[in-house]
């Protein structure tokens, strides 16, 4: 048997969106710079150990994905 689990991953675009669709908006709701946010956006991907923190920040509205390391 096949088990296909749909695992929701944080996306830098996702997070931009949540708080608020502005680099701005977002790194000063999470408190980072709005550079770390754009270094994000431009990477594609949010390091794990921030992926933690936004977690927590939002309640576990965006998730950390269990696949980055």
């Amino acid at each position: 048997t096949l088990f296909v689990y749909n695992r929701v991953t944080m996306k830098p675009e996702q997070l931009i969106k949540y708080f608020g669709g502005t680099v701005q908006e977002t790194a000063r709701a999470i408190g980072v710079t709005p550079q770390a946010v754009r270094n994000w956006r431009n990477a594609g991907r949010i390091p794990k150990r921030s992926q933690a923190w936004i977690q927590l920040e939002t309640g576990g509205a965006l998730k950390v994905d269990a696949n980055r390391k």
